[in-house]
């Protein structure tokens, strides 16, 4: 349960009988409410989007307690954007009283960017007479599903962000495992090439040609032992980046 609950939202939500609805899942949204579950509400509030003998009064009180639930999980953005498709579906829809204050401040603001006009105070929360009202205006009428405006995707407790945390220490590890790789074959290649000079310089009877292979194949030496100190360097911080670096395999979860 957060911390943030405050007691006026179980004040508003204990006068709202479930069964006063016309809808019956907006009924156990309120429900799930009243125990501060507002994740299950939304889910349950999603479902209600979709019962086919909804109304427009329906839809609008399905988004404006899909609003409530929101700021009080302190989604801002979702808050307004259901209480603005809640003031679209009905004009005339007000806020339930003894609201958290900064939830009055979104259903103020939903009006603001709706072109709506907002309450000066919060009306009371509607009585189970009320409420029954949508149902009796459908009585001598067959009932027709009725297409709204999509709100934003509502997303369960469940979703949470579980993204994986940062993986450079495995990137860098092949990194510097493919360097070494390839520092290793240069050293390889330098040190063939050096012995295939040596062996020229000791089989050549030119003085001058012979020295000449010689320093050329002392160089070669000397690159070859270089490229294999780098190569083995970058191989044993290729294997501490694999193992301990953040995505490493010994690295501790994010």
């Amino acid at each position: 349960m957060a911390a943030f609950h405050l007691a006026p939202l179980a004040a508003l939500l204990l006068a709202s009988e479930p069964g006063a609805f016309h809808n019956p899942l907006l009924g156990k949204a309120v429900q799930q409410l009243r125990t501060f579950h507002e994740a299950e509400a939304l889910v349950t509030l999603e479902k209600a989007r979709a019962w086919p003998q909804n109304t427009d009064a329906d839809l609008a009180q399905v988004e404006m307690y899909a609003g409530i639930a929101h700021g009080e999980l302190s989604h801002a953005p979702e808050a307004v954007a259901a209480f603005r498709v809640a003031r679209r579906l009905d004009p005339t829809l007000e806020l339930p009283a003894d609201v958290a204050p900064r939830i009055a401040d979104w259903w103020k603001d939903a009006a603001t960017r709706s072109g709506a006009p907002a309450p000066a105070t919060p009306a009371p929360a509607p009585g189970p007479a009320a409420a029954e009202a949508p149902a009796a205006t459908t009585k001598d009428a067959p009932v027709v599903p009725q297409l709204t405006p999509a709100a934003l995707p509502v997303a369960p407790a469940a979703q949470v962000d579980t993204a994986p945390g940062p993986r450079w220490g495995r990137v860098a590890g092949y990194s510097a495992a493919g360097a070494s790789a390839a520092s290793l074959v240069v050293g390889l290649t330098l040190g063939v090439l050096a012995s295939q000079h040596a062996a020229e310089a000791q089989s050549t009877e030119a003085v001058g040609a012979a020295q000449s292979l010689h320093q050329q194949a002392l160089g070669q030496a000397k690159g070859a032992n270089v490229a294999f100190a780098v190569s083995g360097g970058l191989a044993l911080a290729a294997v501490g980046l694999l193992t301990f670096a953040p995505g490493g395999w010994l690295a501790p979860e994010p």
